[in-house]
């Protein structure tokens, strides 16, 4: 190699470790700068923490990284230097044992980390997800976990208060509402309803209403059918009313025993029309846009963020604290199926 590209070399050897230094510098700002903002953020839930206790959070957030990045601070230095200059015991220590650390660091990778056939080996034997999910399987484990999900959302609600209801539903809730389309998510639990036959159900609910609705108000037909026949006689409009009140009833009776019955299939076709056209109609997506402005409207109106808010922290509350928790439960179950 010429003296040319040699000196050409050292430049270059030069400029890189400018570049290393600098980079180091760098760091080392970023990382005083961050401790500072982590101070900073504990003096300020200190002092604001009575007023407000929420920052009772942020303030265990600020402590663990104040003493996490004063204590890594200790540790890296008292690796390569001592401390401010101090002859504290237990520092300086690769400084003072360079030679056997590197020899005994050296030995132990090799030995223990980078032959072919154990890499391979400790690759193909370690399944982190599969283990997880295996722990979490055990209902034992996922209600553990469940259990402190659930401890922390009384807390949680407890720090929330009526500003910040306020806001989550203004900056979060409500620009998400105005992007719904209502007409489509009706169309779809329809069709979910109509897929599985659930809908059915509803309409012998609505035949037995009816028939009760009937049956209270016979008198009422009766007197509505004398009003408009004035020239039959009394017992024969009464006679009439009776004979379509049990032909009306015979009827309701006949749908709700027949699975098959005629009446059930246009049902279902009312449905499934219904469904396509809250799918497909431009009117039926306007009305559902207007609707629900005027629902968040009405909501921002009365104040309705709080009162969900209260609600939400009241039933949590009484939720988690009775002896057959449903929220406890579902957060068990979240978890078994995403294990």
């Amino acid at each position: 190699m010429s003296e040319g590209e040699n000196d050409l070399l050292s430049v270059s050897q030069a400029a890189s470790d400018a570049r290393k230094i600098q980079r180091l510098k760098q760091m080392q700002r970023i990382a005083t700068c961050l401790l500072a903002v982590m101070v900073a953020v504990l003096l300020a839930c200190v002092a604001w923490q009575a007023q407000h206790p929420w920052l009772g959070w942020v303030r265990a957030f600020a402590e663990a990284g104040t003493v996490g990045a004063v204590a890594d601070w200790y540790a890296v230095v008292a690796l390569f230097r001592r401390p401010f200059g101090l002859p504290i015991a237990h520092t300086a220590i690769i400084a003072e044992n360079q030679a056997r650390i590197a020899e005994s660091l050296g030995s132990f990778v090799e030995t223990n980390f980078l032959t072919p056939e154990l890499i391979i080996g400790r690759l193909i034997e370690h399944n982190a997800a599969g283990a997880l999910g295996v722990w979490l399987a055990e209902p034992v484990n996922s209600r553990a976990v469940g259990d402190v999900v659930a401890d922390s959302l009384p807390r949680l609600f407890d720090g929330i208060d009526e500003a910040d209801a306020a806001r989550f539903f203004e900056h979060v809730a409500a620009p998400q509402l105005r992007t719904l389309d209502v007409s489509r998510a009706a169309s779809e639990i329809l069709k979910v309803l109509t897929e599985g036959d659930h809908h059915q159900p509803l309409l012998e609910r609505g035949l037995a209403g009816f028939e009760a609705w009937l049956s209270t108000n016979v008198d009422l037909i009766k007197a509505k059918f004398s009003e408009a026949s004035k020239y039959t006689p009394a017992p024969f409009d009464a006679w009439i009313v009776r004979k379509f009140v049990d032909g009306i009833v015979a009827l309701l009776h006949e749908v709700a025993a027949r699975p098959d019955h005629e009446l059930r299939y246009q049902f279902d076709k009312a449905v499934q029309d219904l469904a396509l056209q809250l799918r497909t109609s431009a009117v039926y997506r306007r009305f559902g846009h207007r609707l629900t402005r005027e629902c968040i409207r009405y909501f921002q109106r009365e104040g309705y963020a709080y009162r969900l808010l209260v609600a939400a922290r009241e039933r949590v509350n009484a939720d988690i604290n009775g002896k057959e928790s449903v929220v406890r439960g579902m957060v068990a179950a979240v978890l078994t199926a995403l294990a």
